[in-house]
């Protein structure tokens, strides 16, 4: 028996309390995690902030381009 696919949309997450963002749930390597979180304590930077970046990063690579809509920091 086939399994449907779900699709999760940011707008059908109406227990999200996430305004401008949308949690996001994924396996990566023990190691590449381990030396992420590291870097993140030691720099004082937010581990979704890093996640940002590279998957920015990644999509500019392969062509990818997004509208950039300014964000808040917070510090």
């Amino acid at each position: 028996m086939a399994r449907e696919i779900k699709t999760v949309l940011p707008g059908s997450q109406s227990h999200n309390r996430l305004k401008n963002r949308v949690s996001l749930g994924t396996t990566v390597k023990f190691d590449i995690l381990n030396a992420t979180k590291e870097y993140a304590k030691a720099n004082n930077i937010q581990l979704s902030r890093i996640i940002d970046e590279a998957l920015l990063l990644y999509l500019t690579q392969q062509g990818v381009t997004i509208e950039d809509k300014e964000e808040p920091t917070s510090k």
